[in-house]
């Protein structure tokens, strides 16, 4: 086997000494292995997602499995990256990006439309048309899109137990990963919103940047050998990614959470 020493050969899931295994198969879980993974000695737990087993035609269905499926991911990026089943239908990648992002959404409309309330002395009519509407879109939007950049280092085959996987398999776990990164991103300045009275976007934007700090080695394996060069990518990566969110966060966001004046009629 090649990339795995026969030391090292265990099993993904249960962590079963794999040495002396005669079929790719785990004894002790019965985990099976495809012919290239365990050719490859590239070992992989492959789970399907809530959505991969629901009806796509069924609304309620759809919201409650990509729901579970964030809840997961934020709970765990990385055991969601690596043991992800990467051949599962497309369509369920492709709602997760969608029907995620607007789970991120609605949160933080909750938490936003609360903080408004509290600190801007709004009524509850104002207070959630002004989240809705002004300030949770475009929160959402730049919590979203800062995650794009840093794609390179979350998906590299070092971090994922992948040989060089094709882009289909990329694309499929960028998509369940980014809403993940969303809630990430968004939550440092939800709180700051809740607990300071006086609050500036423009101030608190930085906040984004912790998002990524906490997300990024919770979704990278510390215990695969990085590959050459893998360091100076993420400084470099991280340098464009820090642009993004200062870029958008100063453009995009409203300047405090006083609601504007059309949201009162």
């Amino acid at each position: 086997m090649g990339t795995q020493t026969q030391s090292e050969l265990r099993c993904p899931r249960c962590g079963y000494d794999l040495r002396a295994a005669p079929e790719p198969r785990c004894a002790e879980c019965g985990l099976t292995f495809p012919a290239e993974q365990w050719e490859s000695g590239v070992l992989r737990d492959s789970v399907p997602s809530c959505l991969d087993g629901c009806d796509p035609w069924q609304p309620h269905q759809v919201l409650w499995a990509s729901l579970c499926d964030l809840l997961r991911g934020i709970a765990s990026p990385r055991r969601m990256l690596t043991t992800l089943a990467l051949r599962g239908p497309a369509w369920s990648a492709w709602l997760m990006l969608v029907v995620g992002t607007g789970w991120v959404y609605v949160i933080v409309s909750i938490f936003v439309a609360v903080a408004i309330n509290e600190h801007c002395g709004a009524g509850p009519y104002v207070a959630v048309k002004s989240a809705l509407l002004y300030i949770s879109p475009r929160l959402t939007f730049v919590s979203l899109f800062s995650g794009v950049p840093m794609l390179p280092l979350v998906l590299h085959s070092a971090n994922l137990r992948l040989s060089p996987p094709p882009r289909v398999v990329m694309r499929r776990l960028g998509m369940y990963w980014l809403p993940v990164f969303a809630s990430y991103s968004a939550a440092p300045i939800v709180l700051v919103a809740l607990f300071v009275p006086d609050f500036h976007f423009n101030l608190f934007m930085p906040a984004l940047g912790l998002g990524g700090i906490i997300v990024l080695p919770r979704s990278a394996s510390c215990r695969d050998q990085a590959p050459r060069g893998f360091a100076r990518r993420v400084v470099l990566w991280m340098f464009l990614w820090v642009a993004v969110v200062l870029l958008l966060g100063s453009s995009c966001q409203p300047r405090n959470l006083e609601p504007p004046f059309w949201v009162y009629f």
